[in-house]
């Protein structure tokens, strides 16, 4: 009969079939079981790691407010010295203070008027380190208190400078200057280039290329970052154009 038939011919494939499926779920059941065990065990060294950096960073963070709080002390017993060396003291106290404020609170911007006192103060302090050596330019322009940038923006591209640059030669000094308005935030740097076979300045790469990945994360398109250099001149130049149209950036 046909029916006889079609059972005898199917009946086998049908319990293949069955052991079949029924394998396919074991192995699934153990495939999730491993894939579950994967990611308990790699939370666990993610949380482990995040452990570890922590403590870490605790006790980094030991060394620099130690140094703090020492020069603190240190400002004062040099006041009854010499009233210059007690000033400098103090204003190497203010840049660690920026720094340490800004690392353990991980703030994403500052005010632009905290970083150009941050920038100031880096800047009186090469000139009493260096004297009539370093030349510098500094200008600023427009209102101090008007938006954030990302903390240690302008300390990074200056800093570059005296890393990189030479600036002995009084007719190509350091030249800084910021514009600040409603509109826009415009830095300018420029400097002489030092003449060395030996320089390696893989580090401005790297220190510029943070700098502009955190300005990307805080205005997008609105912020650009643009180098350029010759034989003797490199120049850095930040805009960050908070008006809506930001195809006007140069």
């Amino acid at each position: 009969k046909l029916s006889l038939y079609l059972r005898n011919i199917l009946s086998p494939y049908i319990k293949y079939a069955s052991y079949a499926i029924i394998v396919y779920f074991i192995l699934k059941w153990f495939a999730n079981l491993a894939y579950k065990r994967r990611m308990e065990k790699a939370h666990y060294e993610m949380e482990r790691e995040k452990f570890e950096y922590e403590q870490a960073f605790l006790r980094a963070q030991v060394n620099p407010h130690f140094l703090h709080n020492s020069l603190n002390f240190i400002y004062t017993e040099a006041l009854s010295l010499s009233k210059s060396l007690a000033d400098s003291i103090y204003l190497l106290s203010m840049m660690m203070r920026y720094s340490l404020d800004n690392a353990v609170k991980g703030k994403q911007l500052v005010p632009v008027h905290k970083e150009l006192e941050y920038l100031e103060i880096y800047l009186e302090i090469n000139r009493r380190r260096f004297g009539k050596g370093k030349n510098i330019v500094f200008e600023f322009e427009g209102d101090r208190y008007l938006h954030s940038i990302p903390p240690l923006s302008f300390i990074t591209l200056v800093e570059n400078a005296f890393k990189y640059g030479d600036l002995s030669v009084p007719l190509y000094p350091l030249q800084i200057k910021i514009v600040v308005n409603r509109d826009k935030i415009y830095f300018y740097s420029s400097n002489k280039k030092r003449i060395s076979k030996t320089l390696d300045t893989s580090g401005s790469h790297i220190g510029l290329k943070n700098v502009e990945r955190r300005l990307r994360g805080a205005f997008k398109d609105k912020a650009r970052l643009r180098r350029t250099e010759d034989n003797e001149i490199y120049t850095v130049e930040l805009f960050i154009d908070f008006s809506a149209d930001t195809n006007k950036l140069p």
